[in-house]
């Protein structure tokens, strides 16, 4: 059975990006993508929400090519073109996402479904609202929160509110060079 995983990038104080949705107060470090790059060594899958998928998808599909493409660069752009893309969206149509699958409807079968079949892990990429749902729906199984050293203010939260509490528990940690930490945690039991 294949597990969902989350990697996400948060602010310290626990946005994944501006009120307005832009991201620019991240900073990344080249062992940033080396090590996503080793996260997505366990999973053929990836799950996306719209967003992430288009910011995803207009960038890594060919940045291979591109003339200052790094080791890592190249190596997340053929992992990228590699997996299995699917896309939580109500609003995209056919041909709007012509590397991937859209799941419309039946979001938690279609889910379910996803983790009976055989392979490796599955991987969903920021797409913060979608990640919500998929604690609340006892769905994740895991999440890498990159915590980057800087605060926004105000912005998207990772977490929302909830009556529910999940004890997590940390598997690994990470510490880049310029203070970013990667914690995997695996989602525990409801208390």
């Amino acid at each position: 059975m294949k597990k969902l995983k989350a990697i996400v990038h948060t602010s310290l104080d626990g946005y994944t990006a501006y009120p307005d949705g832009s991201l620019n107060g991240f900073t990344n470090e080249p062992d940033n993508l080396a090590h996503v790059c080793a996260i997505t060594e366990s999973a053929d899958t990836a799950l996306l929400g719209r967003k992430t998928f288009q910011l995803l998808n207009d960038y890594w599909p060919s940045a291979a090519q591109l003339p200052n493409a790094t080791a890592d660069m190249i190596r997340y752009s053929g992992w990228y073109n590699a997996a299995d893309k699917y896309v939580l969206s109500s609003t995209l149509k056919k041909g709007e996402a012509p590397n991937a699958q859209i799941i419309h409807t039946d979001f938690v079968a279609s889910l379910q479904s996803l983790k009976q079949k055989d392979g490796k892990d599955i991987l969903i990429f920021g797409s913060p609202s979608t990640v919500q749902q998929l604690i609340s729906l006892q769905l994740l199984d895991g999440i890498w929160i990159f915590q980057h050293p800087v605060l926004f203010g105000d912005g998207i939260p990772l977490f929302k509110p909830s009556t529910i509490k999940h004890q997590l528990q940390l598997q690994q940690h990470y510490i880049f060079g310029n203070g970013m930490i990667a914690l995997e945690y695996r989602m525990g039991i409801n208390i």
